[in-house]
């Protein structure tokens, strides 16, 4: 605008022709400038006068309206606008004041294309500069991350998060992530597509993940690695142990935790991160499942009750009986409970005590330390701790000597068969061994031998009783004999049940009160023989002697033995002062007669060995034809004693005088 504009003739800007249109008014011409870019261009005006006017001319800035995005590591974008000029036109791009190489308009005044460097956000700054006017718009933005994929990671937070995706930015950049609102420590961004931290404490699963780059969030899932199992403690089956689940990814504490075991839960828990611990409740059985549920995730495994412990079972009769089983793990139902006894199916078991005590009756049987078995739900514990109740003896019935009939023993817990017993009398064997009635009476055939109360032995499986009721049957005498051989008298007895020279300790024989010497057995079981100097008794008394323990054997007979008596054949005659002794002559004298004369009793009386002499000293007296009294086996009187004087004493009795009469001056 300006005068006398009807007189243009030319208007260049910055030397270029410029299309112009005149007007009426010669205030104002319009020109058309080429396209183009800058500012404080020349206008250079000519008019028919020739005369240059000169003017300043500058096109408009370049306005910017928007931008195309780039990933995070960079590459072309295009800032769209206008007023960038035509093509060609040399521009100038930034983005975020930093330059966004090889920028040059892409499209005619309205687009310019540009590389830009890697880098993250939004809302940026996109500057084009042209013709030295710039303009800028926070039209710019990085390509917002995304997650392809998060890397669990362990409970206690010792592991890093690996989070896969794009957009994430250069190495170094800064960044945060969050699980559940709580932040991530450790950072850092090792690639446009990679991202590792270390997540803080926790439990669960499908937890809300964000990564923010750039003032740009993303979301996605975490999930803390799974609760993994590798092994259940056992616990009694009171319900009053607890058991400990090892594994790991369990967390810091109970708050998201629950247990159960067979579907009830596990009580009492404490938590971290590799054991939960915790108390069953009472039950049995092994491989009963659990599930550890912990903040949405959850891991199974098996779990075994403690295997019964058999500590102590009482005794039963071998016919069998309640036996009461005591220990530990037992449960506390009865119809899941076996036990066996020796095995052998213990019947009628139920729970006596919660636990702790089983009762059952026992099978018939006989030993002792059997073992027993008791089955819990398939969980077995065993311990050799039952025994029968040892065998018992209450009589024995006698035999006799000659091993020619049994012995019949009562008593108790014998069993039923004979195969496991043993029995001893007096320390031998009986043989022949026989159940007679089951459990309570045994026969066998006892040993040779004598006496009274001897120990009869009985084993039953290694369980033994002794008691001293056996007696063999008492020696009977029928009758006795002696004979005189000139110097003693050989007497024999004749009888049952004398037993045998080998199973009798001591014979003792007694005539009267005198002992007969050399007493043995000649005929088994039926003849004694021994020796007796002398004697009158007919009474006979027997004992017979067992070896070791127990009474004798004994018989008595009160008059079964008759002595042939002494004969008297002469005696000598001596003063009547008493102290010269008389010789006595005759046959059976006996080695310690009693001898009286004349009603007197003559001291210090001596006999020799055959019994046919004897001395003693005659009390002081006087008289012929005297009385002499010898008592040995027999009395016998005859009056061949006289003292010495002038009377004669005749006798004709001596078998050895040569003359028919023997006479004795007085």
């Amino acid at each position: 605008m300006g005068t006398c504009m009807t007189n243009v003739m030319t208007i260049l800007i910055e030397g270029v022709l410029t299309p112009m249109t005149k007007f009426d008014d010669d205030t104002k011409v319009k020109i058309q400038p080429w396209p183009g870019v800058g500012k404080n261009l020349l206008i250079q005006i000519t008019t028919v006068l020739g005369t240059a006017h000169d003017q300043i001319f500058s096109y408009n800035p370049p306005v910017v309206l928007s931008s195309t995005q780039a990933s995070t590591v960079g590459g072309d974008i295009t800032i769209y606008g206008y007023n960038f000029g035509p093509l060609a036109t040399v521009a100038q791009a930034y983005i975020r004041g930093a330059t966004c190489s090889s920028a040059s308009v892409s499209t005619a005044h309205t687009g310019v294309t540009c590389r830009v460097s890697p880098g993250v956000g939004q809302s940026l700054n996109a500057t084009v500069c042209v013709g030295s006017q710039c303009g800028s718009a926070a039209v710019f933005k990085y390509a917002a991350p995304t997650i392809t994929s998060v890397s669990t990671a362990n409970t206690d937070g010792s592991t890093l998060v690996t989070i896969q995706g794009t957009n994430f930015g250069p190495n170094g950049t800064a960044a945060t992530v969050k699980i559940s609102n709580r932040s991530c420590t450790g950072v850092y961004v090792s690639s446009h597509t990679k991202i590792t931290c270390k997540p803080p404490v926790g439990t669960g699963a499908n937890l809300v993940l964000k990564v923010t780059v750039g003032a740009q969030t993303v979301q996605s899932s975490f999930s803390y690695s799974a609760p993994t199992i590798t092994s259940v403690s056992p616990a009694n089956t009171n319900g009053a142990e607890r058991t400990f689940i090892v594994g790991t990814n369990f967390g810091p504490n109970s708050s998201f935790v629950a247990v159960n075991i067979s579907g009830v839960q596990c009580n009492g828990l404490t938590v971290n991160h590799t054991t939960i611990s915790c108390v069953p409740t009472a039950g049995t059985g092994k491989n009963n499942p659990v599930v550890v549920r912990i903040n949405g995730q959850s891991a199974t495994s098996t779990f075994t009750y403690r295997a019964p412990v058999v500590n102590s079972a009482t005794s039963t009769n071998t016919t069998g009986g309640t036996t009461t089983i005591t220990g530990s793990n037992f449960g506390n139902l009865s119809p899941k409970i076996k036990v066996k006894i020796g095995g052998t199916v213990c019947s009628s078991c139920v729970i006596a005590s919660a636990h702790t005590q089983i009762q059952c009756t026992s099978p018939v049987g006989t030993g002792q330390n059997t073992t027993v078995e008791v089955n819990c739900s398939s969980l077995v514990g065993s311990k050799s701790v039952f025994s029968y109740l040892p065998p018992t003896i209450s009589s024995a019935s006698p035999t006799h000597t000659d091993r020619s009939s049994k012995t019949f023993i009562s008593g108790t817990n014998f069993g039923i068969t004979a195969g496991g017993i043993a029995v001893t009398i007096n320390g031998k064997s009986c043989t022949d061994l026989a159940i007679v009635t089951q459990h309570v009476t045994i026969s066998c055939l006892p040993p040779v031998g004598v006496g009274n109360s001897l120990p009869v032995s009985v084993t039953v499986s290694q369980q033994t009783v002794l008691k001293s009721v056996f007696s063999y049957t008492a020696p009977s005498i029928t009758n006795a004999a002696a004979s005189f051989n000139g110097s003693y008298y050989n007497i024999i007895l004749n009888g049952d049940n004398f037993g045998s020279a080998d199973s009798v300790a001591n014979v003792s024989v007694r005539i009267g009160s005198a002992s007969c010497s050399q007493a043995r057995i000649t005929v088994p079981h039926q003849q004694i023989q021994c020796t007796l100097l002398g004697g009158n008794a007919s009474a006979v008394s027997l004992s017979l002697f067992p070896f070791g323990s127990g009474s004798p054997g004994t018989a008595y007979c009160s008059s079964c033995l008759k002595f042939d008596g002494p004969v008297l054949y002469s005696a000598s005659s001596v003063p009547t002062d008493g102290h010269t002794p008389t010789i006595i002559a005759g046959l059976r004298l006996g080695l310690s007669p009693t001898v009286w004369i004349n009603g007197k009793q003559c001291e210090n009386v001596s006999s020799n060995a055959n019994q046919t002499s004897l001395t003693c000293y005659p009390a002081v007296g006087v008289g012929k034809g005297l009385p002499v009294l010898v008592s040995s086996t027999v009395n016998v009187t005859a009056p061949i004693f006289s003292y010495e004087g002038m009377f004669f004493l005749c006798s004709n009795n001596h078998p050895n005088n040569l003359h028919s009469t023997l006479c004795y001056c007085w």
